[in-house]
């Protein structure tokens, strides 16, 4: 019942003390002309009787309490704006089951290390909306948008590819593009073109047309011939050649850093009062003091 509630200014607890010194100190000097029963209030000898003494103590306590400002501190986690929806458009290729860009286990391919990269990106941004499309001689969608980055996650994690290098159709992967997106309610849409080789689906143009932020990446072996000539063909700066895992890393930096992906959860802090509570008491306590004290003949 008491849980979290504190006093937020203890220091009135002084006022006691205070008017302990005066009632023991300031005693009446003068006759006051505008009261009746001037001699009652003089009398230095009178005695009250123990229920009065509790009552008025009862009152001065509880008037105290409310000068303290009993309060407790409320938390109330504010729901955070929904992140930026993303579409990872992921294009079929034989030279997924190549190896060689995670240096520190040679044995994963291209394949694996991309899965692996996708779940680090769903799991640090949890709030976005997320849809994959497989880019294959017959497009389809692997998922549609959702914020359900487990389910996704365990899709990713089993998700196949033919590993052929049959050319896809750009029109038909727009459009699946298009139709993920078409009951999201953000502004932010986002385009994750991933090919493990110069991509034939990319239709930038058309893409910026519809709203969407497009960012292509190519990833290939460490091969600097290979890696050269893959830089020759892109010339746009959201375009990305990626042969070891610091440069996929990279990209994420680069990405997460342009469209702030980033959202912050919020806790707010607020003050529930309960002076009222000792204030109505104390009120109560002293008009039946006042009361007694008139019924009983006192002044």
């Amino acid at each position: 019942m008491f849980d979290g509630l504190y006093f937020e200014y203890p220091k009135a607890i002084s006022f006691v003390v205070i008017y302990i010194a005066c009632e023991a100190y300031c005693k009446i000097r003068s006759r006051a002309i505008y009261f009746p029963h001037v001699n009652q209030l003089t009398k230095e000898t009178e005695q009250l009787s123990s229920l009065m003494w509790f009552l008025k103590w009862l009152g001065i306590l509880f008037l105290v309490l409310s000068l303290m400002s009993p309060v407790r501190d409320e938390k109330l986690l504010l729901k955070p704006i929904s992140g930026p929806s993303i579409v990872f458009v992921i294009q079929d290729a034989a030279t997924w089951q190549e190896t060689g860009i995670d240096t520190s286990n040679p044995s994963l391919t291209n394949y694996d290390i991309l899965k692996r990269w996708l779940n680090r990106w769903m799991k640090k941004h949890p709030h976005s909306s997320y849809g994959i499309v497989v880019a294959t001689d017959k497009s389809y969608i692997a998922s549609p948008l959702s914020r359900s980055t487990n389910a996704l996650q365990s899709i990713i994690n089993n998700l196949s590819l033919n590993h052929t290098n049959a050319e896809v159709n750009r029109d038909v992967v727009l459009e699946e593009v298009k139709r993920v997106f078409e009951y999201t309610d953000t502004q932010q849409k986002i385009v994750v073109m991933i090919s493990n080789k110069d991509s034939s689906i990319l239709q930038r143009k058309r893409y910026i047309k519809e709203g969407f932020k497009l960012y292509r990446m190519i990833m290939v072996s460490k091969d600097s011939e290979k890696v050269e000539l893959d830089m020759q063909k892109v010339g746009h700066d959201k375009d990305y050649v990626v042969s070891t895992s610091e440069e996929l890393e990279n990209v994420y930096q680069t990405i997460n850093m342009r469209e702030r992906l980033q959202v912050e959860e919020y806790d707010y802090t607020f003050k529930t009062y309960y002076y009222f509570y000792p204030l109505f008491f104390s009120f109560f306590t002293l008009l039946v003091y006042v009361y007694l004290r008139n019924r009983r003949g006192h002044a």
